[in-house]
């Protein structure tokens, strides 16, 4: 295990087929796979089960991952991100060898099918990769804060080095995912954006996209299509799935309003426990108070009838006449009896 470098990527949802990377077989270096598919095996990938964080939306959740480097990988200090549909043709040690320079931070390729990033935008909204409203919203938003963003090359952003734990990267980072999060789910919309707002140090490479001394793309087997569709067929699909969770929703509330009348009777009764046990527990300090005084009364009353019983018996006792001391000799001899 290398602790300082690792390869790795994301694969949420059933989107894809995971594509092995053969040359991990010579390398010394990670190759980890997030995924939260719990019957995937590689026999080239170290696989890292996890939750999306959306699990309703495989691509940002696969997004989030890719993103975020430093969030899942802590103890590497660079990594090599790749698309699923990413083939590497040489070992990630000599990848490393040949880009990585001290004096950059993160590490591009320029996309070699579009010009410019307001291209990037018009292919976008062409082949519907997200809704129009959203692209739109992006666009405006970015041509009132930055114009002059959209002259510039854009990137690709299926083959990504960075110096993840830097600082500097992490504010970059969590920036792009906000963007991501907030706008259109096609990163490299923002990834531009993103490089001139941070201002962080960048090595681009002008590889072609497809192939290149280091990889190939694309060369997965691919189960979906990436495009969002607009039909009526899409619309009513989208109305009878938030009618589905509507009225699970009802049910939870419901359940959860029956839970609550519940929890009230219970208050309710423990309430009425609380007040019995308080008037029982008063009672009992009345009838103890009770029984107190009337042992006082019976412990006077019995020194009383002591007191009388010794003066009587002193009195015989002084007695000098036969006929006055009769009646204590008779209790002397019933005594000695």
């Amino acid at each position: 295990m290398n602790d300082n470098k690792c390869v790795y990527t994301a694969l949420i949802g059933d989107y894809e087929q995971l594509n092995e990377q053969h040359v991990a077989k010579s390398s010394n270096i990670d190759f980890i796979c997030f995924t939260d598919n719990r019957n995937i095996t590689s026999k080239t990938w170290n696989i890292e089960y996890i939750n999306p964080i959306f699990p309703l939306d495989n691509i940002r959740s696969a997004r989030e991952i890719k993103i975020a480097t430093h969030r899942y990988l802590p103890k590497y200090q660079t990594s090599l991100y790749i698309d699923n549909s990413v083939t590497l043709k040489t070992t990630p040690e000599e990848i490393f060898n040949d880009l990585l320079t001290n004096h950059f931070d993160f590490y591009f390729i320029t996309h070699s099918f579009r010009e410019t990033v307001l291209d990037e935008f018009e292919e976008v909204l062409r082949i519907n990769y997200d809704q129009q409203n959203t692209i739109l919203e992006q666009l405006n938003a970015y041509s009132i804060i930055d114009p002059e963003l959209f002259k510039q090359k854009p990137y690709w952003s299926g083959f990504l080095i960075r110096k993840h734990n830097k600082k500097e990267v992490i504010n970059a980072m969590e920036d792009w995912l906000a963007q991501v999060l907030r706008y259109s789910r096609r990163d490299q919309l923002s990834l531009n954006y993103i490089i001139r707002k941070q201002n962080i140090k960048i090595k681009e490479f002008a590889f072609d996209n497809r192939s290149s001394k280091y990889h190939r793309w694309p060369t997965s087997t691919r189960y979906g299509k990436p495009s969002v569709e607009f039909s009526l067929n899409s619309i009513i699909e989208n109305n009878l799935r938030a009618e589905s969770l509507s009225k699970k929703l009802s049910l939870v509330v419901e359940h959860v309003e029956e839970l609550e009348i519940e929890l009230a009777n219970l208050e309710s009764a423990n309430q009425a426990l609380q007040t019995e046990l308080d008037t029982q527990h008063r009672k009992y300090e009345i009838d103890l108070t009770n029984l107190e005084s009337a042992n006082q009364a019976l412990q006077t009353e019995l020194d009383t009838q002591l007191n009388n019983c010794e003066e009587e018996i002193l009195f015989y006792a002084l007695s000098k006449s036969w006929i006055v001391t009769r009646p204590l000799r008779k209790i002397g001899k019933f005594f000695k009896n």
